[in-house]
């Protein structure tokens, strides 16, 4: 039996991550400010992996035992919850000495979770067969089997099945039922759905307006300067003292910036590659922005796939400042690339 993608997949699957993250920094920062309690009745110690395990098995459950598809919201946050406690002590597991605090854990949390993220994504982005658009048609329907069936659920399953093979004898069966299915009201967008609709309404009218492309490549090349400081500061400066002909002067001054390491090198290299790539992206964005878009989204994926990874080793928790600035700056970006392929149209914008 093939296997056929969920169209709804990608909710789930944010659901599931960012419930993975703020899982990890939750238990960290509880045991932070609650100086490493541990659950110990009876002199035992119920590690929190195993609480993990358990909502891993009652989000595997759910999925098993439920049918609607809205579930899976609910048994992804579950899941996700459960993963993020059961990962946040994989120190004590790559350890001899089952050490919860191993500096590079938080490091290795986050490798795993970008690669299940990346992942996902190959996954989904592969062209939709015939047979999947037909089974998400059939998946629509279910709201209409639980009198919760909308105009909105209806277009989409009238899309599926005009995407679906039309000599297939589901098809105009399902097609009649979609279109004699009794519809509620459409129900109120939520939060984040509003948010998006707004900021595409927003961003229409900023593209369009004369300084949009000053203003996007002085941000980058403000973050091209940061990265070249970075760099300065983390590997040039700590190595000039060691010049003979270097004023003493000013040893002093750069005796204060610790003598780099391999981690440092590594963050310094991939914060190069990511400056290059922005550079590029600026150096383009005049004749063709959507293929400076695209630089700019890779140069970005350098940023949360390599530097974010020494950072987090160097800096743990603090660097999570910076992955959430790198997140919702690819979010922005793959939302103006897309927006800019649909404007230029399918054969334009490209070099």
């Amino acid at each position: 039996m093939p296997l056929l993608r969920d169209f709804g997949a990608a909710g789930h699957l944010e659901a599931f991550f960012v419930s993975a993250v703020f899982a990890v920094l939750g238990i960290r920062f509880l045991l932070s400010v609650g100086d490493y309690f541990q659950l110990s009745p009876a002199g035992l110690h119920i590690a929190h992996v195993l609480w993990g395990g358990l909502l891993m098995l009652a989000a595997t459950l759910g999925f098993l035992l439920f049918l609607p598809r809205a579930s899976k919201r609910l048994f992804a946050v579950i899941g996700g919850v459960g993963f993020g406690t059961f990962i946040d002590e994989v120190g004590k597991f790559v350890t001899r000495d089952n050490d919860y605090f191993f500096r590079p854990a938080i490091a290795v949390i986050y490798v795993v979770l970008v690669l299940a993220v990346i992942g996902a994504r190959a996954i989904r982005r592969r062209d939709y067969s015939r047979e999947e658009y037909l089974a998400n048609a059939l998946a629509e329907l279910e709201g209409a089997a639980l009198d919760d069936f909308d105009a909105e659920e209806q277009r989409r399953a009238l899309f599926y099945l005009s995407r679906a093979d039309p000599s297939h004898p589901l098809v105009p069966q399902l097609r009649a039922a979609v279109l004699s299915s009794m519809l509620v009201p459409v129900r109120r967008p939520w939060f984040a759905v509003r948010t998006r609709e707004r900021f595409r309404a927003f961003y229409r009218k900023v593209a369009a307006l004369p300084w949009f492309d000053d203003a996007l490549a002085a941000f980058f090349v403000i973050r091209i300067i940061v990265a070249l400081a970075v760099v300065l500061v983390t590997i040039v400066l700590p190595r000039i003292e060691e010049i003979p002909e270097f004023p003493a002067v000013l040893q002093p001054f750069l005796g204060r910036f610790a003598s780099p390491g391999p981690a440092d090198y590594a963050e310094s290299v991939s914060t190069l590659m990511a400056a290059a790539l922005a550079a590029a992206g600026v150096a383009r964005l005049r004749r063709n922005r959507l293929a400076a878009f695209r630089m700019f989204e890779r140069s970005i994926l350098v940023s949360i796939m390599l530097t974010q990874v020494f950072a987090f080793y160097r800096r743990e928790l603090l660097a999570m400042i910076g992955l959430v600035f790198h997140i919702l700056l690819l979010i922005a970006v793959q939302y103006m690339t897309e927006r800019e392929r649909v404007r230029v149209g399918p054969k334009e914008g490209f070099e």
